[in-house]
């Protein structure tokens, strides 16, 4: 079994933010490692492009403009 994983780019210094777009891979498994948090997103949007904005405090996924999970 395969399981693709995608990892947007690294987080910059400390107070930026990076804003990426992904598409999520048939196995829905993508993992953003913002500081010492870990956000997976679910299966259901495969095939689709997500927004990711994410700074060392916060992450935010945006699915057509639409947030689907924000958190601290």
């Amino acid at each position: 079994m395969t399981i693709d994983v995608v990892e947007p780019p690294a987080l910059p210094p400390q107070g930026t933010a990076v804003e990426c777009e992904v598409r999520v891979p048939p196995s829905g498994e993508i993992t953003l490692v913002t500081g010492r948090r870990r956000v997976g997103i679910h299966q259901a949007p495969a095939g689709r492009t997500l927004t990711i904005w994410a700074n060392d405090r916060s992450v935010h996924v945006l699915l057509d403009g639409h947030p689907i999970r924000a958190g601290r």
